[in-house]
C-alpha cells in the first residue's frame, strides 16, 4: 500500500480483524526490516525513466528544486 504507514496498511490488512498490540508492533518492525534490506539493493538503474534527467535540468535551468515524498 502507497501513501499510508505502516500501521494503516496493517489495519487495511487485517480488515477489521484484531491483533494484540504487541503483534501489531512484531508486525509493523519485521516489515520495516523487509524494506530496509529492498533499499539497500537499489542502485541507479532501478530509477524510473526521468527520475536524474528532470531534477539536473532544474538545477541547469536556474530554478529552485524540492522534492517531496509520502
Amino acid at each position: 500500500m502507497r501513501g499510508v504507514s505502516r500501521r494503516k496498511s496493517l489495519t487495511g490488512l487485517l480488515n477489521g480483524g484484531e491483533i494484540t498490540a504487541s503483534a501489531a508492533e512484531e508486525c509493523l518492525a519485521r516489515k520495516n526490516g523487509y524494506y530496509l534490506v529492498y533499499i539497500e539493493q537499489l542502485t541507479p538503474e532501478d530509477r524510473l525513466p526521468g527520475a536524474t534527467a528532470f531534477p539536473n535540468a532544474v538545477r541547469g535551468a536556474g530554478l529552485k528544486l524540492a522534492i517531496a515524498s509520502a
